[in-house]
């Protein structure tokens, strides 16, 4: 077999390598480059990073700098098994050197390589914090309530709802998923939030948990890149009754325990459970309120009815036993009156 000399150390191989032997070219090779100053620009309230034209989240300072060294680090296209390690020394809150280790095998052959960088840290405001901060929003979300005031507890029902798609909208990539402003009002809230398509997805959200509908109302605000720029109110109207409510409905005195597509309770006649269409319920109206209950003695029970002691009148009248009755004679139990017949209310 014919030997080659290598030029530089005079060693006879069988291969050249860039004119030179595989042990000659090694150590001439440079594995990896990196710039010596990297700058880096993040927001100083939400803590995104401008990368490739665009803001976004990436975690710590620390997940920023890993991330910006592995995109802008060049290593030769012959190395594999590259492991990398990294040190870091920080002089300022805007001032990091940085080491690191390279490893690699480069034609079975084991090899490293030392780089630093010196990472300079510029505090901005993203796109989205300075249109926080100017106030900024493309819909209005007008939480309102049918005929009534919504209640406490459906309003803060409400943002718990908005919180949450609002959370799932920016995770897939709106980053106009915020909320502006709030303002609570006698007949109601108005939410601003920044994004038209997550507080329309908002707005069915409420609808499929809490029942009720919404109407969309654009106003045009200006123009951009020859394009009509629009803000859409979306006024949000919960149903008309809700939970705590007993409502006659088909001559039924109904005890509301849900709401949704589906009104859910229970016929106080005879304790069973109904379901009905929201829309089916237009018709119902408001008998009583679970807070108008009035305790009241149960006096006996014979099969399917019982003998209670009229609150009002202090008489012993018979009811048929509701399914849901699980009172002891003796027990005080809860009732209500509508048009003048006493219902027992479940617990």
């Amino acid at each position: 077999m014919n030997y080659i000399l290598c030029p530089k150390c005079g060693k006879e191989v069988k291969n050249l390598m860039v004119n030179v032997c595989k042990t000659c070219y090694i150590e001439k090779y440079r594995l990896a480059e990196l710039p010596e100053v990297i700058e880096i620009d993040i927001c100083s309230k939400c803590g995104s990073f401008f990368d490739r034209g665009q803001w976004a989240y990436s975690g710590t300072i620390d997940d920023v700098i890993v991330k910006k060294i592995e995109d802008l680090l060049l290593i030769h296209d012959m190395a594999d098994n590259i492991q990398l390690s990294f040190e870091s020394d920080k002089h300022s809150a805007n001032n990091y050197h940085i080491y690191i280790r390279v490893d690699a095998s480069v034609m079975n052959e084991p090899i490293n390589q030392y780089l630093n960088t010196e990472i300079r840290v510029n505090y901005k405001s993203c796109d989205i914090c300075s249109r926080i901060s100017g106030g900024y929003y493309e819909g209005i979300i007008q939480i309102r309530a049918q005929n009534r005031l919504p209640t406490d507890d459906e309003k803060n029902h409400c943002m718990d709802i908005m919180s949450e798609v609002l959370q799932n909208q920016e995770k897939k990539g709106d980053r106009f998923s915020f909320i502006t402003d709030v303002q609570e009002l006698k007949e109601g809230l108005d939410v601003y939030i920044g994004s038209s398509k997550s507080g329309r997805n908002v707005c069915k959200a409420i609808e499929d948990e809490l029942g009720g509908s919404f109407l969309e109302s654009p106003s045009l605000y200006g123009q951009k890149d020859g394009k009509d720029l629009y803000r859409i109110t979306f006024s949000m109207r919960l149903p008309e009754f809700t939970i705590g409510d007993i409502i006659l409905f088909n001559n039924k005195v109904i005890d509301i325990k849900s709401t949704g597509k589906k009104i859910r309770g229970i016929d106080l006649s005879t304790g069973y459970r109904v379901s009905i269409n929201e829309n089916d319920i237009k018709d119902a109206a408001i008998a009583a309120k679970r807070t108008d209950a009035v305790p009241a003695i149960l006096v006996a029970i014979e099969d399917n009815m019982v003998m209670v002691m009229d609150p009002s009148t202090y008489r012993t009248i018979t009811l048929k036993k509701p399914v849901f009755l699980t009172a002891s004679p003796g027990n005080e139990i809860d009732t209500i009156k509508v048009q003048d017949d006493l219902f027992i209310l479940p617990d």
